[in-house]
């Protein structure tokens, strides 16, 4: 049976970004959403930092490593994000890392739009998407991709906090050689309520 890539990135630390994010809060604590959740380490480190947790991932590996983990305060999704409700003004922070690219591009903003209004006041999104010169972006099926003006259509109306946009050639999550094109994004939703 083949690891899937949840079970690749099992001790992997959460991303620099993730902790940053956090950061940017008045208090870590309240709720996080963790989209993508894989192996949980995002999810691990947000619950160190005193957030409830709600992972959502289709992989049945998420789930086998959250009973390992035994935390009460997660709450472990095996779903689509598409097929997800998000109730509005429920999380403080939504992290989304290396996922979203999976989505078609009506679905993408669609469920970008869900999380923001999920968000409540002053709620954080750590987000990344694939640019166009990303090794994936010719194949469609494979990788939604984002020129820089659709991104800035996208997070219209939220605060920038950060937004990197970063080109190298590195691996994906199974090791193989792979041209990275993508957007790292740490984003607030405005006071008034976006």
């Amino acid at each position: 049976m083949p690891v899937s890539y949840a079970e690749h990135g099992r001790e992997r630390d959460p991303s620099g970004i993730v902790v940053e994010a956090v950061s940017y809060l008045d208090a870590a604590n309240g709720r996080a959403l963790d989209i993508g959740a894989g192996s949980l380490s995002s999810s691990r480190y947000l619950l160190s930092a005193g957030f409830d947790v709600d992972a959502v991932d289709p992989d049945p590996y998420t789930g086998d490593r959250a009973a390992e983990l035994d935390d009460p305060r997660l709450h472990v999704y095996r779903a689509d994000i598409r097929d997800m409700t998000i109730v509005p003004n429920s999380y403080s922070l939504a992290v989304a890392f290396h996922v979203l690219h999976l989505l078609r591009r009506d679905d993408l903003d669609a469920v970008v739009r869900a999380v923001v209004n999920g968000l409540t006041e002053r709620g954080i999104l750590c987000v990344t998407f694939l640019g166009p010169r990303d090794a994936w972006a010719p194949t469609p099926w494979r990788a939604t991709v984002l020129r820089r003006d659709e991104l800035n259509a996208l997070i219209a109306g939220l605060d920038v906090i950060r937004l990197d946009e970063l080109q190298y050639d590195g691996t994906d999550v199974l090791g193989r050689a792979k041209r990275w094109h993508t957007y790292r994004c740490i984003v607030r939703k405005s006071a008034e309520g976006t």
